[in-house]
């Protein structure tokens, strides 16, 4: 245990919050980077609040001027279903995520007062285009709780057997969802999951001795949630060094390298 892990979040979010905290003042960049030093987090993707809860395209411009020239936030786009005047086709958005060095996508599936609709029909474009450039695909729920976080079961099976290519990976999948999330990790080799809502006994131990470690994320939800929790249980768990590592950090640092490979 005297190894040091490298931390890289896969959920940390930048901007102003819709409901603030008040341990969270500065809403740049700088103030997210502030709480990653204070919490012993490294590097991590990132999404503007403003494309999380109000408009992607707006967001997803923010973002990039946030993480301009800093190495330790990559920034991640949000995206919507096809059709609607508010947001580019998937083809030319894909196009401008090269140009900015953008290797990794979020849907917001759900949020209060509406949602993107998850099936083929609407998002299928999507998902083609994603699997074509080995781009990660975020799905956020919008869980504020490792308790009531259902996910679209069935949806995901369709999507992930539809798209093999197409790398899906869970954000915030709590702990009282074993039994559907144990029977797709089974079925689809391209599902991930980050674990910072997975607080259990032995839970991550567990999901490492049934499906190896490589599909398995750390993410915060910095700053709406502490680090601290899902921190202290990679760092000690009952794992080979090399496995916590993948998980902490190097998983992610994978994916990202791989899109547009």
């Amino acid at each position: 245990m005297n190894e040091k892990l490298y931390f890289f979040d896969v959920n940390v979010q930048v901007g102003p919050l819709t409901v603030p905290q008040p341990w969270h003042r500065d809403l740049t960049a700088k103030g997210t980077l502030d709480l990653m030093d204070r919490f012993g987090i490294d590097e991590a993707l990132v999404v503007h609040t403003l494309s999380r809860e109000g408009h992607p395209s707006r967001g997803n411009v923010r973002i990039l001027d946030e993480t301009c020239c800093n190495r330790r936030l990559h920034p991640s786009w949000t995206i919507l279903p096809p059709g609607g005047p508010e947001f580019v086709p998937p083809d030319r958005c894909i196009e401008l995520m090269g140009d900015n060095e953008v290797s990794a996508a979020r849907v917001v599936a759900k949020y209060a007062g509406g949602g993107v609709p998850l099936e083929i029909p609407w998002m299928g474009k999507w998902y083609e285009a994603l699997a074509e450039k080995r781009i990660p695909l975020l799905l956020d729920m919008n869980h504020t709780s490792p308790f009531y976080n259902e996910f679209p079961w069935m949806t995901i099976d369709r999507i992930c057997e539809a798209f093999p290519k197409l790398r899906l990976v869970l954000l915030g999948a709590g702990y009282r969802i074993q039994r559907d999330l144990y029977a797709m990790l089974a079925k689809h080799e391209n599902l991930y999951m980050d674990i910072g809502f997975y607080c259990l006994q032995a839970g991550i131990e567990d999901l490492v001795f049934r499906f190896g470690a490589n599909r398995f994320l750390f993410g915060s939800y910095l700053p709406h949630y502490s680090p601290g929790g899902p921190k202290f249980a990679l760092t000690y768990a009952d794992l080979p060094f090399e496995d916590r590592q993948k998980i902490a950090g190097g998983n992610l640092k994978r994916l990202l390298s791989e899109a547009w490979s």
